[in-house]
């Protein structure tokens, strides 16, 4: 059995190169392959026809949304000692301050009422090695680790991820902990579970049965319906979380990553447009004004 401490690290490392810069670019890679896949199985006899590409595209897509399906009905894995999960949230909440534990434990409770198949939500602080940060004046581009949460969904065993610098700041975490909880509803879910392995295979299948002369059109065209949709549901989660907490603080939150960010660079601003995050730019303009309540100030 393996431990949750031992399981919550990998699914943080996960996370945390899904949305590093670039992460798009398997597309890419999927996609030539279903071109050259394509090209090869063109050089079958021609009685054939079509039907080898079709076929191919039909068992990789069906292989990619069982395996996704799988993957969300078993969770992290299924030689995980659950109990140890239990252990380190109690340790977590006896370390951490009265008013932290409970914008934790709120967001714990509101995530598992809407996932009701869940055995529970279970928290992890995710501690990034002690690299020079900038946060902390350093060169590093970790803020986005440090100063976020994910929502990593599951049927049972769903996991919420927490940057441990997130921990000091108890206001602007029950911000961003409030768009988390936007994004535990049921069509947030289906949705991450369908711009997963199922999208990858998308590509990979758009390669080898697209036109070859259409692929220009039909590329781009999937990826900007793919990322309006990503970056659709995290900003309907952060106007929802700013409406929560005050549009001051989602200001103070959007305000504090930029300044733990290194200084944008022409590369930074071009692989900010191909993320699967929105660009920190449009998440502050739009949640800057929000009509909400006033600040929530630590009890």
């Amino acid at each position: 059995m393996r431990d949750f401490e031992d399981v919550g690290r990998g699914v943080g490392a996960d996370v945390d190169r899904a949305a590093a810069p670039g992460a798009q670019m398997p597309a890419v890679t999927l996609l030539l392959l279903g071109a050259g896949a394509r090209a090869l199985l063109g050089l079958l006899p021609a009685p054939l026809g079509a039907a080898p590409p079709l076929v191919l595209g039909a068992v990789v897509v069906v292989a990619a949304v069982g395996g996704a399906v799988v993957t969300y009905r078993t969770g992290p894995g299924r030689d995980v000692d659950w109990a140890s999960a239990d252990a380190y949230e109690r340790d977590l909440l006896a370390e951490v301050p009265e008013d932290v534990g409970e914008v934790l434990v709120d967001a714990q409770t509101k995530i598992g009422g809407r996932m009701p198949t869940a055995a529970g939500v279970h928290l992890y602080v995710v501690r990034p090695a002690h690299w020079p940060c900038a946060i902390d004046g350093g060169d590093c581009n970790c803020a986005r680790t440090r100063l976020s949460a994910t929502l990593v969904p599951s049927r049972r065993h769903p996991v919420l991820l927490i940057g441990h610098r997130l921990l000091d700041e108890p206001i602007m975490l029950a911000y961003v902990l409030a768009g988390e909880v936007a994004q535990a509803g049921r069509v947030p879910r289906t949705l991450h579970l369908l711009l997963g392995a199922p999208l990858l295979a998308a590509w990979f299948v758009l390669g080898v049965t697209g036109p070859p002369h259409l692929l220009a059109v039909l590329a781009p065209a999937l990826w900007l319906v793919t990322t309006a949709v990503r970056w659709g549901v995290e900003l309907r989660a952060d106007i929802l979380a700013a409406s929560t907490t005050g549009p001051r603080v989602a200001r103070d939150y959007w305000a504090r990553v930029r300044a733990a960010s290194p200084p944008p660079t022409r590369t930074s601003r071009l692989l900010e447009l191909i993320s699967t995050h929105p660009p920190i730019a449009v998440r502050a303009a739009l949640t800057a004004h929000v009509p909400g309540r006033s600040p929530i100030s630590p009890t």
